[in-house]
């Protein structure tokens, strides 16, 4: 009978947790934006999990990202965007959240990772995302490559000079 309870009990606590975490109440806004001189730059990596990656040229000479959408009240703080620099390369790494978080919201999050490039400034451009689509639009580059394990890949008058490749259902 204290069996059967606790596990009715647990189910129920479970299943209002799960509406909870899905519903509109449980997220907040986000928006971030950076901007990054380009004149050294020539290689922009970027890897992203649960999240939407949009390339496009930049009105400027500089390289702008942009974080924006909604995410979590409870991982907010624990997204972790992140940029490096190595000599010309720049790597951009973002992940969401929690692992159980994941579980229950089935790892939905409403994010876009929108990066601004010049155009023929950076020779070559590495995109992954476990999670998400990779839009790239109007670049001109030697190289672009794209992977995605769960995703949609759309290229809009894009060119590379050398190499263009997508491929999808890589574990990142």
């Amino acid at each position: 009978m204290i069996k059967k309870r606790f596990v009715v009990s647990s189910l129920i606590i479970f299943g209002l947790t799960t509406l909870y975490v899905r519903s509109p109440l449980s997220k907040v806004n986000v928006s971030k934006r950076k901007h990054i001189k380009a004149d050294d730059i020539k290689d922009i990596q970027v890897n992203a999990a649960s999240a939407n990656i949009e390339i496009v040229p930049s009105d400027t000479e500089d390289i702008v990202m942009t974080l924006i959408g909604k995410q979590h009240k409870f991982v907010q703080d624990k997204n972790c965007l992140q940029v490096g620099y190595q000599l010309t390369k720049m790597n951009i790494n973002y992940k969401v959240g929690h692992p159980l978080l994941s579980l229950i919201d089935g790892s939905k999050y409403d994010t876009k990772i929108k990066l601004e490039i010049p155009n023929e400034k950076v020779q070559a451009l590495q995109i992954q995302a476990s999670s998400g689509d990779i839009h790239i639009k109007h670049i001109v580059c030697d190289e672009v490559v794209a992977r995605t394990a769960s995703g949609d890949q759309t290229f809009i008058k894009t060119r590379a000079t050398k190499q263009l490749n997508a491929k999808a259902n890589i574990v990142c």
